[in-house]
């Protein structure tokens, strides 16, 4: 999806919206769309005097899953350069957890101390507000600070999505939005919300042998969807 010089809020939550109708539409039931936005990391890493090293921080924490919050502490003072204090600061801030509701009430204790959380916090509140307009029931999305995506493109919203009964597999339809990726082609503003890495759907093929020839069966009974196989086992699921 891309702009015109802008690209409305609510378009960072018809993206999860339609990722939630398509996984509903394939019979899939146990999934849970996790979101996040990028300006309330930056802005929290800000508070911590961590501005420089965000970057560093961000990609060290999309570990979380899959390696622990002890190890993720551990990269962050040892390699990264994260005084302890602010490590135990950052595990702290991404452990809130909670109803969306929850999360939200938690997030506005730290209001007023960063201009760019504040925005981000409007902002994911307001995507949340949308969702559930959109028909998106609260146990298929969740917010989620630990989401954070490690590329350092992203500028608003970002969210994963994962199959609650298949853990082993990660996060498929990942990604989020991007103010100005095309500003080494073109002038012109153009901001965009996407699926990185060919992510709409991500399947380990050693892993999901079954539900991946249930997804190709079911894909191709989907009026206006279309699949194209990518690099290695990389699938892309594109609203036509």
């Amino acid at each position: 999806m891309i702009g015109d010089g802008k690209l409305d809020i609510t378009n960072e939550a018809e993206m999860p919206a339609i990722i939630y109708r398509a996984f509903s539409e394939l019979g899939l039931k146990r999934f849970c769309i996790r979101v996040n936005n990028r300006k309330i990391l930056n802005g929290f890493y800000a508070m911590l005097g961590l501005t420089e090293k965000s970057g560093e921080i961000m990609r060290t924490v999309d570990k979380l899953d899959k390696i622990g919050a002890e190890k993720v502490r551990a990269l962050l003072t040892s390699e990264v350069g994260v005084e302890p204090d602010k490590a135990d600061e950052i595990l702290k801030f991404i452990a809130i957890t909670g109803s969306n509701d929850q999360v939200l009430a938690a997030l506005e204790g730290y209001v007023g101390r960063n201009e760019t959380f504040d925005e981000g916090l409007d902002q994911l509140k307001t995507v949340v507000k949308y969702l559930g307009s959109f028909g998106v029931p609260e146990e298929n999305f969740a917010v989620d600070l630990t989401i954070a995506r490690g590329l350092d493109y992203y500028t608003g919203t970002v969210y994963e999505t994962a199959l609650l009964d298949h853990p082993e597999i990660g996060s498929v339809c990942s990604g989020g939005r991007y103010d100005n990726l095309a500003e080494f082609y073109t002038d012109k503003q153009l901001p965009w919300l996407f699926h990185d890495h060919a992510s709409l759907f991500q399947f380990g093929k050693t892993s999901l042998d079954p539900v991946d020839g249930l997804l190709r069966i079911q894909f191709g009974l989907l009026t206006g969807f279309h699949i194209f196989a990518g690099h290695h086992t990389f699938f892309d699921l594109v609203l036509s």
